[in-house]
């Protein structure tokens, strides 16, 4: 039996079955959180008439205000008949969040019935999916075959546990299962690979300077070139400044976006951390290939953070990968069949790595693919 095996006998079920069975009564609910996905799932509990009461949130500027309609309220001021018998959504979706702290938290208030908002795609897929990483359980299970090859290729038995723990929590929604996040050693893993001094490092996506100010930490400031990819304006301002004063001696700022050829792509430029391409987006953008940015470099190790677009910046550095061999930190988690088409797509065209994968955020967030050259 595949180690998988479990995973794949949708154990959720009965779970899911239940939450189902409380929407379908027209059972109360409370959305708890009133930001981004807040904001999305409320919207949605009330275009489908559903018996949505209350959001509650911690911000006390919230409180007494309206969302779609639903006064935002604290926990503390809910009746405590709605406490144990209202469904309570939690809606908070943030790399910093930990629904499994959220769901103790609020259940040490007195609340029994907490699902997260992952609940509501399984029950209402063509409405609310597709939603970053999330899908059905019947998706994935119907992409078995791939996942159990990638299952089998990592190079180490911590890779295997993490990997099976995010197959678990996209099928059974076991948020509980997931692995510890370690945001400290994020695309720096000792264990695996070490960094030297003389490093040309590639940032694609480098958001506001966090992996640079990392990396230079490390290696005390000491290596051959830093390029630092960066298409969100606001974004850039806070690299360029991070950069600035942490010394840009060897460092390349590029407004530049990653993909598999050269093109002006649409942009969602949010300032924040989920920036990315979007055929949606509020800007324009120049996007290049590693390939062509690189052809009169040697990198020595890439990382990337590009919500989505990673494998056609894979598929657009490919020569670059092939003759240079860098460690590379690809995310695995930002759309659905990335769990298995990034792994898959390395193992086929670069058979010369090693292949690891580590956690380093709450809910499935900031899953890193490490792909390190066989010694």
């Amino acid at each position: 039996m595949h180690q998988l095996e479990t995973i794949f006998q949708h154990q959720n079920k009965s779970q899911l079955e239940a939450f189902e069975n409380m929407l379908k009564h027209q059972s109360p609910i409370i959305v708890y959180g009133a930001g981004n996905l807040g904001n999305r799932i409320t919207r949605f509990l009330v275009e489908e008439k559903l018996n949505v009461l209350f959001v509650c949130d911690k911000n006390t500027s919230k409180h007494h205000t309206k969302l779609h309609g639903i006064e935002i309220v604290s926990i503390d001021s809910i009746p405590q008949e709605l406490k144990e018998k209202a469904i309570w959504i939690v809606a908070i979706w943030s790399p910093m969040h930990s629904y499994v702290a959220t769901k103790e938290e609020i259940r040490a208030k007195g609340i029994v019935h907490i699902f997260n908002a992952a609940y509501l795609y399984q029950v209402y897929p063509e409405k609310l999916l597709p939603y970053y990483h999330f899908q059905t359980a019947p998706y994935f299970i119907e992409n078995r075959a791939q996942l159990e090859r990638v299952s089998d290729m990592w190079a180490d038995e911590e890779s295997k546990k993490q990997y099976a723990a995010h197959l678990d929590c996209r099928i059974n929604l076991n948020f509980e299962g997931l692995p510890k996040s370690d945001v400290p050693n994020q695309y720096f893993q000792d264990a695996i690979f070490s960094l030297t001094s003389h490093e040309t490092f590639v940032d694609i996506g480098s958001y506001d300077g966090d992996t640079f100010a990392d990396f230079s930490r490390r290696t005390k400031h000491q290596f051959a070139k830093y390029f630092a990819l960066e298409p969100d304006p606001e974004n850039l301002k806070k690299l360029t400044a991070k950069v600035n004063e942490l010394g840009s001696d060897g460092v390349v700022i590029l407004p530049l976006a990653i993909g598999d050829k050269n093109e002006i792509l649409k942009f969602e430029a949010t300032g924040g951390g989920g920036a990315g391409l979007s055929n949606q987006g509020n800007i324009e953008v120049t996007c290049t290939t590693i390939d062509d940015l690189l052809k009169d470099e040697s990198p020595t190790f890439i990382k990337m953070d590009i919500e989505g677009a990673e494998m056609s910046a894979l598929i657009g550095g490919m020569k670059t990968i092939a003759k240079h061999q860098p460690i590379l930190a690809v995310c695995i988690y930002h759309l659905p069949d990335d769990l298995w088409t990034l792994p898959l797509f390395i193992k086929e065209h670069f058979p010369f790595y090693q292949i690891y994968c580590r956690t380093h955020q709450f809910d499935g967030l900031d899953f890193v693919m490490y792909c390190v050259p066989k010694k």
